[in-house]
């Protein structure tokens, strides 16, 4: 059966005519055929459930075992953008408590773990492109969350799971030095009570919290102390010089470190609504393209700190989004702080002030 996948793909690859497909032409010549090959019964109702496009327009098949819906999978036509259908479908097959949601256009399949929550962006763990990427890199990542017997035997699930928890760990991973730093330049109350009792236990006096804050503070400014070697016995000690310590550099705490949620930002006054930080860059870049006419496709060669957030090939981006409008992804896999670093980036590199973005 795997060859035969891998012969499909390749199939789809040299189909010159996929281009011109409806959506009811691609849902019969591939989704409906890639199903099959992973072993659905596409003539059952009960196993693969058409009738759900009658009853709403996010979602066109039902994957269900032992009429237990698992998989509602949406059809588009081929070429066109599945950005704007995305957090329609996802949030639809969450409220149905699906494990899977899947978006594709024949030659893109996204797929979501719907039963998570947060946003579409937050939960996409696979992005498939079937022109661009390797036929037995793609079958064996549909085989992998698509093929019946593994979304039976729950394994399809567990590994889409792991996916999304691995990339929150990294991302929890990458807060700790900040974390330290909040810690240390605003002292929690539990770890003023911490050293308090500690210190109360070696000297029987409990230290005020002004002393234990005060000298918090000063051990964050301390460069680390090294011991100096001891002189040799036959050497005369040199006469100890006061040392004399530059005053440190003032720390500039990351601005939105801590806020978890946004909800919407300004550009020159006006207020564009998002749902999460994954979706800041995405508008800010449709804004500009849209209401501003600017050219987002040269944002292609733009780098932030030598990093590049902009491609036009998704494959070279970890969590891509595409900008409606234009043929360019963005990353969107950032920290809170690093959506506005790069946002303001861009303003700039399109002649826009810094004071012309707020964020909400």
């Amino acid at each position: 059966m795997e060859k035969q996948l891998v012969e499909f793909i390749d199939s789809i690859k040299s189909n010159k005519q996929i281009g011109s497909f409806d959506e009811a032409a691609t849902k019969q010549a591939i989704v409906l055929r890639l199903l099959f090959l992973q072993g659905w019964d596409i003539f059952n109702v009960d196993e693969v459930n058409p009738n759900l496009a009658n009853e709403t327009q996010h979602a066109d098949y039902a994957l269900s075992i032992k009429n237990t819906p698992k998989v509602f999978i949406k059809v588009v036509k081929p070429k066109e953008s599945l950005d704007k259908y995305q957090e329609k479908v996802f949030e639809y097959a969450s409220q149905k408590g699906v494990e899977f949601a899947i978006l594709t256009n024949g030659g893109n399949w996204w797929f979501y773990l719907s039963k998570n929550k947060g946003s579409a962006l937050q939960n996409r763990f696979v992005v498939l492109d079937i022109l661009k990427q390797k036929s037995n890199e793609i079958a064996e990542e549909v085989t992998g969350f698509l093929k019946r017997d593994e979304i039976s035997k729950g394994a399809a699930i567990k590994r889409a799971t792991d996916i999304i928890k691995s990339r929150l760990q990294q991302a929890a991973q990458r807060a700790i030095p900040d974390a330290w730093f909040k810690i240390l330049s605003e002292p929690h109350d539990v770890l003023i009570k911490l050293i308090a009792e500690t210190a109360e236990k070696i000297s029987g006096v409990p230290p005020e919290k002004d002393a234990i804050v005060e000298f918090l503070n000063e051990r964050l400014k301390q460069p680390p102390q090294t011991e100096a070697p001891a002189p040799h016995p036959e050497e005369k000690a040199a006469p100890k010089k006061e040392k004399v310590t530059p005053p440190p550099e003032k720390a500039t705490p990351k601005t939105y470190v801590d806020k978890v949620v946004v909800t919407s930002f300004a550009l020159k006054g006006k207020i564009y609504k998002v749902k999460s930080w994954e979706e800041v860059l995405v508008k800010l870049c449709e804004v500009l393209k849209t209401e501003y006419h600017q050219d987002i496709d040269s944002l292609q060669w733009h780098s932030v700190g030598k990093k590049y957030y902009f491609n036009r090939d998704e494959h070279e981006l970890r969590v891509p989004a595409g900008i409606p409008g234009t043929e360019m992804f963005v990353e969107t896999y950032l920290e809170p702080d690093d959506v506005v670093k790069v946002a303001l980036s861009v303003l700039s590199e399109l002649g826009f002030a810094a004071s012309d973005l707020k964020i909400s």
